[in-house]
């Protein structure tokens, strides 16, 4: 066990000791719009069905992006959802698209991006901020006491890896550079990457001129 490791879990368990908590976020919407569906808001459980109730509502259309990112798992379930349909994704000018919204947006067929737009990767948080890191903590905190500090940084390592995982088979499946995930693991999660669209077109996240 390493004293980084030792001390992620320590101060994780710390803090749920403390009676922190963390804010629930506000799910996404899904809404039909001139230009097709705008998924708008941060990304959590239960957005997936969300968005198929949209198309079910509305038919298939573009998907339009405008979030800060969410839970990774769901941002996927929601970008195989689109790519089975065969949808396309597009970013809107002056609206933002980070983080997690990056996999939904690798979801779309065709993938586009206005100039202004604001595409943005960092690392992902695997494990933390979410309702099931919370319920783990306080488990393994009733169990262990402070040494559930230990199997705590355990299971984080090991959801970071399979998040990362799951991410270069989607990206590989969409098309999309693996360098892209270069650049977002050597971002810390609390900063954030802004792309060029240059930069978005050399990955192959945008694939159309």
């Amino acid at each position: 066990m390493s004293k980084t490791r030792w001390f992620l879990g320590y101060s994780l368990t710390l803090l749920f000791a403390l009676d922190y908590a963390v804010l629930p976020a506000q799910a996404a919407t899904f809404e039909r719009v001139p230009a097709g569906i705008l998924m708008r808001g941060e990304i959590e459980e239960g957005d997936l069905e969300r968005f198929n109730r949209a198309i079910t509502n509305h038919g298939l259309q573009p998907l339009l992006l405008s979030s800060p990112g969410g839970l990774v798992k769901e941002a996927l379930q929601i970008a195989a959802a689109a790519r089975s349909r065969g949808m396309s994704t597009h970013i809107p000018g002056g609206v933002t698209c980070a983080s997690a919204c990056v996999l939904v947006f690798a979801g779309g067929i065709v993938r586009s991006a206005d100039d202004t737009a604001r595409i943005g990767v960092h690392m992902g948080s695997g494990l933390l901020f979410n309702l099931d890191a919370e319920a783990l903590m306080s488990e393994l905190y009733k169990k262990y006491g402070a040494k559930g500090a230990t199997y705590f940084a355990s299971r984080y390592e090991q959801s970071a890896a399979i998040s990362m995982l799951r991410q270069v088979h989607f990206y590989l499946s969409a098309g999309v550079s693996l360098r892209l995930l270069e650049v977002s693991a050597k971002t810390e999660h609390l900063e954030m990457r802004w792309l060029t669209p240059a930069e978005a077109r050399d990955f192959n996240l945008i694939n159309v001129r």
